[in-house]
């Protein structure tokens, strides 16, 4: 999905329109007027039987005759679903096909998004047949259709044999000395099914690009309809576009009667629908969360413009921020590219600074050689930046324009205080448990981050101010005339703690599905809820923690004793979360707890993860206020 829309919004700048529109629908069609069908069949069929003679045994291995089995399936229906996805870009004419259907090296400008062309690489699996089919019509009207699948099923004409290692939908092959790779099919030679799709272009826009993908399988996402696939995939890759109007999507579902639209009006409530998904599901994408959170720190923070030595870049920017963390992500015409720890010189730069959260947007436009070089950086998925991909001179450029980057965000986040930052809401752990080596040797951590539990607002702590009243500690300290910050305990500033909350625990396994909890504070405590998180090895210094999935709570004892039911946190109906109130100081408390694996997690095979304790103490609500 993100490479379909990337090359969507190329097209658009191309055709010099302010804004790409891409539509994808799903259909049935009959199997028979897939182009190329019976060559497809004939190939297939003689590709079966010479595996099965050279396999041990004459047998195919469990993987070949799973992909055997699937292409059949798909093969063999009167009817299969196919994908059309249409945008309102430039078109494509035979250069841009031989780039598409060849190695994937770009045909593009440097002001593309994208760099390397390797869309028809990415779609392809969403075919069971492995089998994409092109079309293009142009300003001038003219119309092309050619297609790729990997199977030898095309047959060069006079030879009878099958001559490639990939099957291609075109007349013949050409040398390259005449100019063109191969012999398309072009104005009415077209097969019907692509020129359907060019016909619905043309009516709309006048020019564009018809990708159609025959034996779609939704990307083998059981649960999620079409308009969730697209809709998460756009909106937490391309959120910077749609937000400033570059891009807009549209889904019409099989069946439907009427049409799903993502744009700048509906992208808060798209995001906020994803938000919960907190796990990436790949890495050129942000989880739902981590963009929703973009998206607000784009809309409403400061907006900054740098002038770098190789180009302008603008900087959004909110501090200080709730969760504690910092966080910068870098986009590039709108698409989301990657976040501070993939950043040349940005990893451990902030940590003298209030917490805070950026977006940093770099566009053809204005970007200039910044724009250029962080493209060439990218590598072919678009998720990374390496100066390895640079020559020397580019690579010493591209860290010049990044430091800038980075000491402008510098210049802009003011220092933290001196003394030790301990959040009211996050409790100090001894590491190794109560008897464990870590209490032993003294040693302490923080554990965790300062991050809110499911959607309910924390109470602000309020702090009495010498010129009376009270405010959230939670905003930003005041200098007053004087320039300095306030001192030591003011709001918003960093602070040791007067009583620090000294806490051991361990969560021990005592079979499939349930722990034994052991804790122990060093004081009195109240307030306290405790849930478990699977613990995957993420520590304070990784942006990623959201990664880590709470676990749902079914049940849980104290002494033997239930935990009643109101004394459950919930979250959208879900128990993720046991209030413990308050807890006297040097005793040993122990919960045994049954709890159940959030869906969708990967634990790679593993039926008894490693659990995370994790403490937050939530201070009382003021007289009246509601829960």
């Amino acid at each position: 999905m993100r490479e379909l829309l990337q090359n969507a919004l190329d097209a658009a700048v191309d055709a010099g329109k302010a804004t790409a529109v891409v539509h994808f629908a799903v259909r049935s069609v009959r199997t028979a007027d897939i182009p190329g069908c019976a060559e497809y069949r004939t190939a297939f069929r003689s590709a079966v039987a010479s595996q099965t003679r050279r396999s041990v045994n004459r047998t195919l291995t469990d993987n070949a005759q799973q992909v055997v089995d699937t292409i059949e399936a798909a093969l063999d229906g009167d009817t299969c679903t196919v994908l059309t996805v249409l945008d309102n870009g430039i078109g494509l004419d035979a250069t841009t096909m031989d780039a598409l259907l060849s190695d994937g090296t770009s045909a593009k400008q440097d002001a593309a998004t994208g760099s390397y062309g390797n869309g028809h690489v990415a779609v392809i699996p969403a075919s069971d047949l492995r089998y994409v089919l092109y079309g293009g019509v142009r300003q001038d009207g003219t119309r092309i259709g050619a297609g790729h699948a990997i199977l030898a099923s095309h047959t060069r004409t006079g030879a009878g044999r099958h001559s490639d290692a990939d099957g291609y939908l075109v007349h013949d092959f050409r040398g390259r000395a005449t100019g063109h790779l191969y012999d398309y099919a072009i104005g009415t030679s077209v097969p019907p099914l692509i020129d359907r799709e060019l016909d619905a272009i043309e009516r709309r826009w006048g020019h564009g690009t018809a990708i159609v993908v025959p034996a779609f399988n939704r990307f083998r996402e059981e649960r999620d309809t079409l308009g969730d696939l697209v809709s998460q995939a756009a909106a937490c890759s391309f959120f910077a576009a749609i937000h400033h109007g570059r891009l807009r999507i549209e889904v019409e579902e099989e069946e439907a009667d009427f049409i799903q639209v993502l744009r700048a009006e509906n992208i808060a409530d798209v995001l906020q629908r994803h938000k919960e998904r907190r796990r990436r599901r790949s890495r050129s994408a942000l989880s739902g969360e981590r963009a929703f959170g973009a998206w607000e720190t784009l809309k409403k923070g400061n907006r900054h413009v740098l002038a770098t030595s190789h180009g302008e870049v603008t900087i959004h920017l909110r501090h200080p921020v709730p969760n504690g963390i910092v966080r910068v992500d870098l986009c590039r015409n709108g698409m989301w590219i990657v976040d501070r720890n993939d950043i040349p010189g940005f990893y451990g730069k902030f940590a003298d600074r209030q917490p805070f959260e950026a977006v940093v947007l770099v566009n053809a436009e204005t970007g200039g050689e910044a724009h250029r070089l962080i493209r060439k950086a990218e590598g072919p998925l678009h998720h990374n930046l390496s100066t390895k991909l640079l020559s020397k001179r580019e690579g010493i450029a591209l860290r010049g324009v990044l430091g800038e980057i980075r000491e402008r965000i510098q210049e802009l986040v003011p220092e933290v205080g001196a003394d030790t930052y301990s959040p009211d809401d996050v409790m100090t752990l001894e590491t190794g448990g109560a008897d464990g080596p870590g209490a032993k040797s003294g040693r302490m951590s923080f554990w965790g981050m300062p991050v809110e539990v499911g959607r309910r607002a924390l109470t602000p702590v309020l702090q009495p101010e010498s010129g009376g009243g009270d405010r959230p500690h939670s905003q930003p300290p005041e200098t007053g005339g004087t320039g300095r910050r306030p001192p030591s305990g003011g709001a918003g500033s960093r602070q040791s703690s007067r009583t620090p909350q000294r806490f051991s625990s361990v969560a021990v396994p005592t079979g499939p599905g349930s722990c034994a909890v052991q804790l122990r504070c060093a004081h009195d405590s109240e307030g306290l809820e405790l849930s478990l998180r699977i613990d995957e090895n993420n520590d304070v210094t990784c942006d990623h923690l959201w990664a880590d999935e709470r676990v749902r709570i079914r049940s849980a004892q104290h002494a033997g004793r239930p935990i009643a039911r109101k004394d459950l946190v919930l979250v959208d109906g879900e128990p993720v979360a046991v209030r413990l109130g308050a807890l006297a100081g040097g005793r040993d408390y122990r919960l045994d707890v049954k709890y159940d694996v959030p869906d969708g997690a990967s634990l790679a095979g593993i039926h008894q993860p490693v659990l995370r304790v994790e403490l937050l103490r939530r201070p009382p609500a003021p007289a009246g206020s509601p829960d």
